[in-house]
């Protein structure tokens, strides 16, 4: 399992072939999935476009729920590139190295 990171970051989810879109914000996230806190309350197993910007980078991953709580909901990541691997992985780092005293991402 990977480490997540605490994170703070916009994110929006895309429901594919339903037209339906959801706001949210990254609350954590590792190189297998992210946790986003929002309303939507979506069943596990959903297939979603994850849209995230972290310090004005985007990046657009393919995401299933899995987990449900109260405050959000637990994505991992389906199949990524090598490329989408290392943005994230940059990001994590850049996210770090920004917010090293405290203010960021925290591993957990």
């Amino acid at each position: 399992m990977a480490p997540r990171y605490r994170c703070a970051g916009e994110a929006e989810l895309v429901i594919p072939g339903r037209g339906l879109q959801y706001r949210g914000k990254i609350a954590d996230l590792s190189t297998a999935g992210c946790f986003i806190e929002t309303e939507c309350r979506l069943e596990r197993g959903t297939l979603a476009e994850i849209r995230m910007e972290f310090e004005g980078v985007p990046l657009r991953v393919a995401a299933y729920l899995l987990v449900r709580r109260p405050n959000g909901l637990g994505f991992r990541f389906g199949q990524l590139t090598p490329r989408k691997v290392e943005q994230i992985e940059g990001l994590i780092a850049e996210l770090r190295e920004i917010r090293g005293a405290g203010e960021g991402c925290a591993r957990r």
